[in-house]
C-alpha cells in the first residue's frame, strides 16, 4: 500500500519584476500545480514589494523537483524570464521558498 504523502507550500517570489499598468507576475511550471507551462494556467503573484511579485502555492507535490519561471502577461504578449529554468527540490512536508529574477 502506496503511503499518502501530503502535499507542501512552496513560496514563489520573482524580483525585478517592473511591469507596465494592467501586466502582472505569474510562475508557471512543470507540474499541474503550476499550470504544465501553459501560461493560460500559470499562477499568479503578488507586488506586495514592487517590483518583486511573491506568492505561495499551497497544493504543491512534496519530495519532487520542479521546474519554473516568472512570466509578464495580461498586456502584450508573454514575457519569460530569461536563461535557464529555476528549479525547487519540495521538501517531504513543511515549506519550503524559491526565487527566480527578470
Amino acid at each position: 500500500m502506496k503511503e499518502e504523502v501530503a502535499p507542501v507550500t512552496v513560496n514563489f517570489s520573482c524580483n525585478n519584476g517592473h511591469t507596465q499598468w494592467g501586466q502582472n507576475v505569474y510562475v508557471v511550471g512543470s507540474v499541474p500545480e503550476l499550470g504544465s507551462w501553459n501560461t493560460a494556467n500559470a499562477i499568479k503573484l503578488d507586488p506586495t514589494s514592487y517590483p518583486t511579485w511573491t506568492g505561495s502555492v499551497a497544493n504543491m507535490p512534496a519530495s519532487s523537483n520542479v521546474q519554473w519561471k516568472c512570466i509578464k502577461r495580461d498586456v502584450g504578449s508573454v514575457v519569460w524570464q530569461g536563461g535557464a529554468n529555476n528549479s525547487v527540490a519540495t521538501p517531504a512536508s513543511g515549506p519550503v521558498s524559491s526565487s527566480g529574477s527578470f
